[in-house]
Formats: C-alpha cells, sequence, structure tokens
C-alpha cells in the first residue's frame, strides 16, 4: 500500500507537466502544419521552453495559467533605400552610405532597446558601381542621395478551419499519445520502468477529457484551479464543423473507451505481480 502511495505521488505530479508541455507543443506542430513557425511555449512562473530555453518572460504571467503558447509577431524587417540618383564619385556615394547605415543602425538599437531584427541594404553594389558626373570634382560639389528607411511589417493570417486544427492539436496529441501508450501496454506487457513511463503516458486522455467536463458542465477550469475557462477541444471542433454535442459526446465516448482498458491493463499487471 505506501508503494502505491509513493507511485502515485512521484507519478501524478510528472504526469501533469508532461502532459502539458507536450498539449503546448501539439499546438506549435499544428500551427508548422500551416507553415507558422514563429510561436513560443511559456511556463510557470514566466519561462519561455520553446524556441528559447529557460528565458525570462519580461511580461506579467496570467492568473491561473500553467503554460500557454502564442504567435509571436515576426519582426518588423527595416530597409534602408538609398535614392537612385548619385550626383557623386563611386567611391565617396559608397562611404557616405555606410556611415548612413551605421547612424540608422545605433537610432534602431536606441529604439528597439538595443535589439534590431533585421537590416538590409538595398541598392549597394549600385553605390559601388554608380556613375560619376563630370561636373562633380570636390566634396562641395557632391549632391549626397537620400538614405530613406522603409519598415515592412509582417503579420500571419489564418483561415478558421486551420485555427481549429491548431487549436484541437492540443489535448488531441495528448490523446493520441495515450492511445499509442496504452496499445504498447495492452500488446507488449513491459514491466518496470517501461510500464511505469508508459501508464503515466497512458493518463494523457485526461486533458481533453477535464477540458470539457469542468468548462462545459461544472463552470470550472480546465484543471478546477488553474487553465482556461472555455472548453478548447470542442470549440476546436466547432471551427471544424462539427457542433458542439456531437463533439462533447464524441470526446467523453472515447475517454470512457480509454478509462476501461486502462483499468484492465493495470489489474491484468498488478495480477500477474502478485503471482511472481
Amino acid at each position: 500500500m505506501k508503494k502505491l502511495i509513493l507511485i502515485c505521488f512521484i507519478a501524478l505530479p510528472l504526469t501533469l507537466l508532461f502532459s502539458i508541455i507536450s498539449h503546448e507543443f501539439g499546438h506549435v506542430l499544428g500551427a508548422r502544419l500551416f507553415g507558422v513557425n514563429n510561436m513560443a511555449i511559456y511556463v510557470w512562473p514566466g519561462y519561455e521552453v520553446y524556441p528559447k530555453f529557460a528565458k525570462k518572460v519580461a511580461e506579467n504571467w496570467p492568473n491561473e495559467v500553467i503554460a500557454y503558447s502564442r504567435i509571436v509577431p515576426v519582426p518588423e524587417s527595416y530597409v534602408i533605400e538609398p535614392s537612385p540618383i548619385l550626383y557623386a564619385p563611386p567611391k565617396e556615394v559608397f562611404l557616405h552610405a555606410k556611415k548612413a547605415l551605421k547612424q540608422t543602425t545605433e537610432l534602431l538599437y536606441s529604439q528597439q532597446s538595443g535589439s534590431v531584427n533585421q537590416l538590409q541594404l538595398n541598392g549597394l553594389a549600385q553605390l559601388e558601381n554608380g556613375s560619376t558626373s563630370q561636373n562633380s570634382s570636390t566634396n562641395d560639389d557632391i549632391k549626397w542621395p537620400t538614405i530613406q528607411l522603409k519598415t515592412e511589417r509582417h503579420s500571419t493570417t489564418m483561415e478558421p478551419f486551420q485555427t481549429g486544427i491548431i487549436a484541437f492539436m492540443g489535448s488531441g496529441i495528448n490523446s493520441l499519445l495515450a492511445m499509442l501508450a496504452l496499445l504498447f501496454l495492452y500488446l507488449a506487457k513491459p514491466k518496470g520502468v517501461l510500464f511505469f513511463v508508459l501508464s503515466c503516458s497512458a493518463f494523457f486522455y485526461y486533458d481533453m477529457l477535464t477540458y470539457v467536463i469542468f468548462p462545459r458542465w461544472f463552470d470550472m477550469r480546465h484543471l478546477i484551479f488553474w487553465g482556461g475557462k472555455e472548453s478548447e477541444p470542442v470549440i476546436a471542433l466547432l471551427q471544424l464543423g462539427v457542433d458542439a454535442k456531437t463533439a462533447t459526446f464524441a470526446i467523453v465516448t472515447l475517454s470512457v473507451f480509454q478509462s476501461i482498458l486502462l483499468f484492465r491493463v493495470l489489474s491484468r499487471h498488478n495480477e500477474n505481480s502478485s503471482a511472481d
């Protein structure tokens, strides 16, 4: 009995931790299916775990949230374009453009808190090979080209079908992992550490089930005290054209089936352990 309590004491927090992380990676994987590669994952008390590990999040952490993922806005591109009309010797124009680039870079550093996302100098090759006016022989006669700074903004837009897939992939990936773990437990009958790991993974289906039961039926959060108050998988299936009642029935039925199968696998393992 003490051994069982100890196993549960270790297994439950580990199951919760890894299922939460795999849930968020499911959203990332779903986004990648549609070419969105700028998603980040954050965990309580405010650290980024993907794409950069253990990076402190500057923003305030949302209340009652253990982890979340979001699309990070693509940084602005700063494009420096010199005027195409040049009236100066190529070398002097090239040096002037480099000086302007340096000044603009320093300006961007000050405006972006020490971070410049991207700098592109268009037409620099043209400056090196620019034409020289016969009337321009001294610096006083030089008409310097105009250096313009243009800001290019990028945005990520998706259709409801795509956002539905991305939203469903969170708890959906956990249900898939639970099915694979159950299948392996049932067929391979592993023992020891492998059995412990697979048993924890087989319980990952709780993620989708609790996302239906507590928010929809009891107006509670995903994990009672933590998580979202909206039924994420049901909303995702609505965006995919499945009505709420059908989605709820399918999720609950699948979860009951997995619970029965998991109970049988654990009971069989317990009987075999007692016989040994």
